[in-house]
């Protein structure tokens, strides 16, 4: 019993809790995209713009 809590305890720390942290975390921050930029933001139309380059400094 002690080694079979031991096993269950390890797997859900090592895999199941940071699978599930990941999903959710990942759901919050496409909502958060959704509500700051409108109903059309999140869906994947376009990438983010490209970086401007610097210029040279002289």
């Amino acid at each position: 019993m002690i080694v079979g809590g031991l096993l269950v305890g390890t797997l859900f720390t090592l895999f199941v809790i940071p699978v599930v942290y990941t999903y959710l975390s990942r759901r919050a921050f496409i909502e958060s995209d959704e509500t700051a930029l409108g109903p059309e933001a999140g869906h994947g139309k376009q990438g983010p713009a490209a970086p401007q380059p610097v210029p040279a400094a002289e």
